[in-house]
């Protein structure tokens, strides 16, 4: 995935967040399946699939964090 491409994604709201990471999760458990039955052709695609969605994980608990701080003064 390109750094643009990053950088456009990290910026969604925590809704199209959350929706990137169910879509993410559903390709993946499709590729394993896939995978199991009968080897991919680029079986890079995988692990390409699971940083994706570490950092979908990432970037949305990063906002959730700001959200607290913002919520709760200190």
């Amino acid at each position: 995935m390109k750094a643009q491409e990053q950088a456009n994604i990290r910026e969604l709201p925590i809704p199209d967040l959350k929706l990137q990471l169910k879509d993410c999760e559903e390709k993946l458990f499709n590729l394993k399946f896939k995978n199991s039955i009968s080897r991919l052709k680029n079986g890079l695609e995988i692990r390409e699939l699971r940083k994706h969605k570490a950092r979908l994980i990432t970037w949305l608990r990063q906002k959730e964090i700001a959200e607290t701080k913002k919520a709760v003064p200190v």
